[in-house]
């Protein structure tokens, strides 16, 4: 079998377990950067998330149903995508909330598809924002326009995730929550 064909059958078993409005939680993407200044400053933004967090899922995103996610990266801002494009070659685990009905997490899955069509930009100040909350240091970043995919969790859903206050979750603390439980998992295999 193939490497890309042992892709699409562990992509399509994961696939087959999700339902909207679960949280997947992935590996971060190799850098497709065109400039050495550029891959370097992805890989080292990569590093540090790794490190702040202390686990190598440092992406969030949430299904929308149909073999599509809602996420937000640096550069694309909020964007609906096919499962298989958003975690070619990476690792993943889903979470589903635990007691929110399935017509709950659909109606999250819709707000966040809602949050496609308002276009915020990746706030890369909402991380940092987020990391110095985490490590309690009183750091004022100021206003922070835009979101982090975190957010985009946080905001598609009514009933809160986690322990921590909304605007500053990231996405280990998805991980670490007991309102959320481990429903799937995706070992990506690079082609």
């Amino acid at each position: 079998m193939t490497t890309r064909r042992k892709m699409a059958t562990g992509l399509a078993s994961f696939r087959a377990q999700l339902e909207p409005g679960d949280i997947l939680l992935a590996t971060p993407q190799p850098s497709k950067a065109t400039t050495p200044v550029r891959r370097t400053l992805d890989a080292a933004f990569a590093a540090a998330s790794k490190f702040v967090q202390g686990s190598a899922k440092t992406h969030s995103m949430l299904y929308a149903g149909n073999g599509k996610v809602v996420e937000t990266r640096i550069g694309t801002g909020v964007q609906h995508v096919p499962l298989q494009r958003a975690l070619e070659g990476l690792d993943a685990v889903a979470l589903r909330p635990a007691g929110v009905a399935l017509k709950d997490r659909k109606a999250a899955a819709q707000r966040a598809l809602e949050l496609v069509k308002s276009k915020p930009a990746y706030a890369f100040k909402g991380m940092i924002k987020a990391i110095l909350e985490d490590a309690e240091l009183p750091i004022p970043v100021g206003v922070v326009e835009g979101i982090i995919c975190s957010d985009l969790i946080t905001r598609s859903y009514h009933a809160p995730l986690t322990d921590k206050p909304r605007d500053a979750v990231l996405p280990v603390d998805f991980l670490r929550s007991t309102r959320l439980a481990q429903v799937a998992e995706h070992k990506g295999i690079n082609p």
